[in-house]
C-alpha cells in the first residue's frame, strides 16, 4: 500500500465548513480532502439518508452475477462467498449466507 498525503485545504474553506456545520476544523478538513466542498454535500455525507444511496441496480455487472449465481444453484455448483474482515463485510456475508 502506498500513502498519498493530502495538501492542506485553504483555511478560509475550513473555516466555512467547520462553522457552517459546526463541526470542528480537523472534521472539516478531512471532508475536503474527500472532494466535499459544499454544506450540503458535506450533511449529506455525515448524515446519510436511505434514498441518498445508489440503487442496486446502478451497480455495473450486478445483474449478471446474480444470473450466475442463480444458475449455479439449479446446478447445485458450489459458490464461494466472501466477505472482508470489517463489521459491514462480515454482516453482509452472514446475511448473504443465510
Amino acid at each position: 500500500m502506498e500513502w498519498k498525503i493530502k495538501e492542506r485545504p485553504n483555511p478560509y474553506d475550513v473555516e466555512r465548513i467547520s462553522q457552517s456545520l459546526r463541526v470542528t476544523p480537523l472534521l472539516a478538513i478531512l471532508l475536503l480532502q474527500r472532494g466535499i466542498r459544499s454544506i450540503q454535500e458535506a450533511k449529506n455525507f455525515l448524515h446519510p439518508s436511505l434514498s441518498s444511496l445508489t440503487p442496486p441496480q446502478n451497480f455495473p455487472g450486478l445483474e449478471k452475477a446474480g444470473e450466475r449465481i442463480k444458475w449455479s444453484i439449479r446446478k447445485k455448483e458450489k459458490v464461494l462467498l466472501y466477505g472482508d474482515y470489517d463489521a459491514d463485510g462480515i454482516t453482509g456475508l452472514a446475511l448473504l449466507y443465510n
